[in-house]
């Protein structure tokens, strides 16, 4: 038998452009510009190790109401596992006086006394470009394609697993304030998080087009402590799941398609009109339904549009 070597296999150092846009049913709509650079660290010929490297990326969204730039560095010491981290920092502004992108949430004690659920409204305070959204996250991938074990073109089912903890914050936000960035709900506080993807698919070797199809659930823990979180539901983790479909349009172009569902919670308002329908207006108001506390809700659809430059 051929003695396998143990020599670093020759690769070069390579480097790509991708520009993509988001767009969803929300309404979002979201601009992506990608550079990486892919280095060579101790390839050999066995294929767990002929693929090592480090990568490292540079990003920057944006979006009608927010811009932000990442940088990260992801090392791949063997073919099914990687360990990251990185930092993002971004801004945001207010469109057309909505008052979204970037603000703080609070009860307004100012209004009127909603009648109905006894509450105040929501004040959002935004000020264009008055604070930084900043975040740094590390964490892991574990990856599994079955056709590395059993070799075979119909026996690609891939598994793949991202573990991450992040701290993230805004910098015009006190440690008891409540902010929006971009899209989200506008419940962010400055302190840690957990972030969880989970991602079963299967390649498609019969289809020219459709590249891939698979499934992927998504979810964020909040990690921070706030007095009282557990009335609201603020512990529990918000879950994303989504059926994806990749197709590979040309070797310049690729578009993913997701149909999105979330878990939204329950509350049991006193005076409400229609169950879970009417809500105090200010989110810490609520009183979570203990015995029935998350629902799935239809999210979004989302297409992916990918142009690779170079």
């Amino acid at each position: 038998a051929q003695e396998e070597s143990a020599e670093p296999a020759k690769s070069k150092v390579t480097d790509s452009t991708v520009i993509t846009v988001n767009v969803t049913t929300a309404p979002e709509m979201e601009l992506v510009v990608t550079e990486r650079i892919v280095i060579p660290v101790m390839q050999f010929d066995n294929p767990l190790f002929s693929g090592n490297n480090l990568n490292i990326g540079v990003r920057g969204n944006f979006t009608p109401i927010t811009l932000d730039g990442t940088v990260d560095l992801t090392w791949t010491p063997i073919a099914f596992i990687q360990i990251f981290g990185g930092s993002t920092l971004g801004t945001g502004w207010n469109w057309l006086g909505l008052g979204n992108g970037l603000g703080l949430i609070s009860r307004n004690t100012g209004s009127t006394l909603d009648p109905y659920t006894n509450s105040y409204k929501t004040s959002i305070t935004n000020v264009p470009f008055e604070g930084l959204v900043y975040k740094f996250y590390w964490g892991g991938v574990f990856q599994f394609d079955l056709a590395a074990v059993v070799p075979g073109d119909w026996n690609h089912v891939v598994v793949q697993t991202r573990q991450e903890v992040n701290y993230r914050a805004y910098t015009a936000a006190g440690a008891d304030d409540s902010w929006l960035f971009k899209a989200d709900n506008g419940e962010n506080r400055n302190g840690f998080n957990y972030y969880a993807s989970y991602v079963l698919g299967y390649a498609m070797p019969a289809s020219p087009v459709l590249k891939m199809v698979g499934i992927m659930g998504e979810m964020d823990q909040y990690l921070y402590t706030t007095a009282n979180r557990d009335f609201w539901g603020d512990g529990l983790g918000r879950w994303t799941i989504s059926a994806l479909f990749d197709f590979s349009i040309t070797k310049w172009f690729s578009v993913t398609f997701l149909v999105q569902v979330d878990t939204k919670r329950n509350y049991d308002d006193p005076g409400d009109l229609v169950a879970y329908k009417t809500r105090k207006p200010f989110y810490q108001d609520r009183d979570l339904v203990d015995s029935d506390p998350l629902r799935l809700n239809f999210k979004k659809f989302v297409w992916q549009f990918n142009f690779k430059v170079r």
